[in-house]
């Protein structure tokens, strides 16, 4: 009824043509955007969004230069490797010209920077190591302790996965420094015929005498020297030497043994004299042989 007072000139009847619709709905129309209490609609212009941006784009290319500058500059890795089951092919020459024989499992990396101003390796496994003295201190990382040397004979042996780890050094000639690398803890000196020890719980070094050093470096030429270990390190290490899987449950794994053999010999000779040590029987199985308590 209000949208027929507002028209003004039109009386409400039945039938209307278009015509007169149209006129109706313009007159109501433009007598509503009259109203004063009416708030203007305002046309909103669509500004597109600028996605390109110069200094966006320069910082991002400035990011993009200096990563690959970091690659591209970065000291390049070099790896020596013996795989399990090798025992032959294991002895390297270091850019100083220090020689390096890795047991069977082992590795050693190094980069470009090994040299005359800095000699500096990481060693996973166990190594023999106759270092040329130049002057530059020479230093093998393992996994928990740092071995420091100028110009000497010695081994390192650290196995992350063993039964009670730790880094084990033998020294054979000249003077070692040993520290644990992630405690604070000072270094402990080594002279010709001694042997250290830094154990992952705790990280302490300890000096370990040996009556007869010499037979801690009998592996370098395919010997066996084991002195109160425990038989699942050892059966870890026939692993490795001969890249064959041996079995044994944990009562057979954790015994205790010493054993001595300087040459090398067939892996079943070995297990032989290893169980009847121990007082365990060792059978073969597919894949291997077993350890078992009779």
């Amino acid at each position: 009824m209000r949208a027929w007072e507002i028209s003004g000139e039109l009386n409400p009847i039945l039938d209307v043509d278009d015509g007169i619709k149209a006129s109706v709905r313009r007159r109501i129309l433009t007598a509503a955007s009259r109203r004063e209490d009416r708030r203007p609609v305002l046309r909103r212009v669509f500004r597109p969004v600028r996605i390109f941006s110069w200094r966006a784009f320069s910082l991002a290319a400035t990011l993009v230069i200096l990563v690959g500058l970091s690659f591209l500059f970065a000291p390049s890795a070099h790896t020596f490797r013996v795989p399990a089951g090798q025992t032959a092919d294991n002895n390297f020459t270091l850019p100083d010209g220090s020689r390096v024989v890795l047991a069977s499992g082992s590795v050693i990396s190094f980069t470009d920077r090994f040299g005359e101003k800095e000699r500096r390796l990481s060693l996973k496994g166990e190594a023999f190591f106759d270092v040329v003295e130049n002057g530059a201190p020479f230093h093998v990382d393992t996994y928990n302790a740092r071995t420091t040397v100028l110009g000497t004979q010695f081994s390192v042996r650290a196995w992350p996965t063993e039964i009670e780890p730790a880094t084990i050094v033998h020294v054979l000639e000249g003077h070692v420094e040993l520290q644990p690398r992630h405690f604070d803890s000072a270094p402990v000196g080594l002279l010709a015929g001694q042997a250290g020890a830094v154990t992952s719980e705790t990280g302490t070094t300890a000096e370990i005498e040996t009556s007869d050093i010499e037979t801690a470096f009998s592996w370098v030429t395919g010997g066996y020297a084991y002195r109160n270990e425990y038989v699942g390190n050892v059966l870890d290490d026939l692993n490795r030497r001969f890249n064959v899987g041996i079995e044994a449950p944990a009562s057979v794994r954790l015994l205790r043994i010493s054993y001595f053999k300087k040459t090398a010999a067939p892996i079943s000779e070995i297990l032989d004299e290893v169980s009847s040590t121990v007082g365990v029987r060792f059978r073969k199985i597919a894949g291997g042989f077993e350890l078992y308590t009779p």
